[in-house]
């Protein structure tokens, strides 16, 4: 954890509820608010593929040329973990199956996403997090303000 970014973010920070909870010391109420969600939408690096199955509408699926079915199998079979969302032709993948208007693209996207923290929000770029899942403890926070 970059704890002088983090000591700038605290620092910075105009929130009304922080403001008070940094003017009166209270670290564990900061870390709270940062683990908080935000309205960003964040791609995740591993869906896995439960999630991806139950976001198919299988009448879509079962309509789907050969080729097409192929191309899923292709990107759902890579790996027992999941497949990564982060990356920009898995996702054009789905879209290209399915086609961008679809309800399975629409269901895809909302399981190949959730919302950011307010600590993922500053390592946030294009929907992609470098810091997806930290969470800041009270402790990261004392560090932040000692740094």
């Amino acid at each position: 954890m970059d704890y002088a970014a983090l000591k700038t973010a605290i620092l910075a920070q105009t929130d009304p509820a922080f403001v008070a909870h940094r003017a009166a010391g209270n670290t564990g109420a900061m870390a709270e608010w940062i683990n908080g969600p935000t309205a960003l939408d964040l791609w995740k690096p591993r869906v896995t593929i439960t999630e991806l199955l139950s976001a198919v509408v299988w009448a879509d699926f079962i309509a789907l040329p050969a080729e097409k079915r192929d191309a899923w199998f292709a990107l759902t079979q890579g790996g027992a973990e999941g497949v990564d969302a982060t990356v920009e032709s898995i996702r054009a993948g789905f879209v290209s199956i399915f086609g961008g208007a679809s309800a399975t693209v629409a269901n895809l996207v909302a399981v190949a996403q959730r919302k950011a923290t307010r600590y993922e929000s500053l390592y946030t770029t294009n929907g992609v997090c470098s810091e997806f899942g930290v969470l800041v403890s009270n402790d990261d926070v004392i560090r932040a303000l000692a740094a």
